[in-house]
């Protein structure tokens, strides 16, 4: 149960980020384009630096690799897949619209196989499972501001935005819960689950997150992505 309540604070730490930036009104064209160069940073550091590396540790290269490819894939497929629905994003505001909702997307996709590897009990003791929601936590909050601001960009009511960033966030308990009442979950699933996290959020990053932000603005684009190197690698720490 303690492990629960401790995932459930960590994924629902997403909401925080999404309302700071609700808080502070719509953002401009500079800030809008520095928060997702943030996010495209955030998400390249922490597949990078923490997804990938905790992947090949859980399962093995053989796993990693087909994992990492199959999540780029598939985001691809979805992307193709969105575009077709709203035909061929034609305003800012629709491309907006659905840069966040793949945002939403990515986040729930990394979330559940980090709650997957906490419920497994991989990590026995409950000072680890604190610390790793700790971690999980801090690199949400700023996933959580990504996802906002372009959906807030895009004139979506606040309550809708709040009620997406939510589901993304409850994907982390959700894993906890499936990885403590399945007993056939063994490490080398929850690596590849995390390997295809990271194929998925460095899809993101690269397509949509920081070719947005460079329409913007290329300067704050690129200083937003630097930051969010940084704050991504200060968070896998």
């Amino acid at each position: 149960m303690q492990t629960v309540i401790y995932s459930t604070i960590a994924g629902l730490s997403t909401l925080l980020g999404t309302l700071i930036v609700l808080i502070s009104g719509i953002p401009s064209n500079r800030v809008l384009s520095i928060l997702l160069g943030f996010a495209g940073g955030v998400m390249l550091s922490v597949s990078t630096f923490e997804l990938l590396p905790e992947s090949l540790k859980l399962s093995s290269i053989v796993l990693t690799i087909p994992g990492f490819l199959l999540g780029g894939s598939v985001m691809w497929i979805i992307d193709k897949l969105i575009n077709q629905i709203i035909s061929i994003v034609a305003t800012e505001q629709e491309q907006l619209l659905k840069t966040g909702y793949l945002v939403v997307l990515g986040i729930g996709l990394h979330n559940l196989p980090e709650g997957l590897a906490i419920g497994t009990g991989i990590e026995a003791s409950p000072a680890v499972s604190l610390a790793i929601a700790i971690s999980l936590g801090l690199h949400n909050i700023p996933e959580g501001m990504a996802s906002a601001g372009p959906l807030q960009g895009a004139n979506m009511s606040k309550l809708s935005i709040i009620g997406l960033v939510t589901l993304a966030g409850l994907m982390t308990p959700l894993g906890t819960i499936i990885g403590m009442i399945s007993i056939g979950i063994t490490p080398n699933l929850v690596g590849s689950s995390l390997s295809f996290a990271a194929g998925a959020m460095i899809y993101l990053a690269i397509n949509e997150l920081i070719p947005n932000a460079q329409e913007f603005s290329k300067t704050f684009a690129n200083i937003g992505v630097f930051i969010g190197i940084v704050i991504g690698n200060i968070i896998v720490m």
